[in-house]
């Protein structure tokens, strides 16, 4: 089921690649993610310190007016997210290192810097991220770390809930020969905890969330000459 819905969001990417193809240009990123876990848990705010991860991918640009003052910048990427923790001995730390393969439609206004021959652009959009193999590390001083694998699912037994959702915000500055520096903030939206344990007497208000800040650098090929 991963498999199919990965593949129906890279078809998606296809398909707007297609639908724009004349003024449409191919971005590649890449850059740092800081990223943590947000939880309420019976009613208490326990959540994470932030994780500094990778985030790379393929980006779209994708002009939908005549002016090119907007544009559709679907952005397929792996990323990076989780939290940190700090424990008490004899745990003295506990990363949570959660993978993604996320695929944002941002929707973007672009504002020309002719002075400089550059774009500055702002956006927002829907994102939707796949759960990839993801693992729990706990370093205790002295000692070899221990690595868990993340379980994803609605069980009880359960981690965390697979496919996440929410809201991608970006801004960046293009130069002229395609150069770029991106900043995005990513809210997600959907709760995490897993089904059963929502269903237990007590449980019923936790909430676990995802949020991250990425700054990235990247290159955006040129277009086709053809009008």
């Amino acid at each position: 089921m991963k498999k199919v819905i990965l593949t129906l969001a890279v078809f998606t990417l296809c398909f707007s690649i297609a639908g724009f193809a004349q003024r449409a240009r191919v971005a590649i990123t890449g850059g740092l993610n800081a990223a943590k876990i947000t939880r309420s848990i019976s009613g208490y705010n326990q959540s994470g310190e932030y994780k500094i991860g990778l985030i790379t991918g393929m980006m779209l640009e994708a002009p939908i007016c005549k002016k090119g003052n907007f544009s559709f910048q679907p952005d397929l990427r792996y990323t990076q997210k989780g939290t940190a923790e700090q424990l008490l001995a004899p745990v003295v730390r506990k990363y949570t290192a959660l993978r993604y393969a996320e695929l944002a439609t941002n929707f973007v206004y672009n504002v020309k810097d002719k002075k400089h021959d550059a774009t500055f652009y702002l956006g927002a959009g829907p994102f939707l991220a796949l759960p990839l193999p993801s693992k729990k590390v706990e370093h205790t001083a002295g000692s070899p770390n221990v690595n868990t694998d993340i379980s994803w699912g609605n069980l009880a037994a359960n981690d965390y809930k697979g496919v996440d959702y929410g809201a991608d915000f970006t801004m960046g500055y293009r130069n002229k020969h395609g150069v770029f520096v991106a900043f995005n903030y990513t809210q997600g939206a959907r709760n995490l905890v897993p089904s059963a344990i929502l269903d237990i007497p007590g449980s019923e208000r936790d909430k676990v969330k995802n949020m991250s800040f990425a700054l990235r650098v990247g290159y955006l090929f040129p277009g086709s000459s053809k009008k």
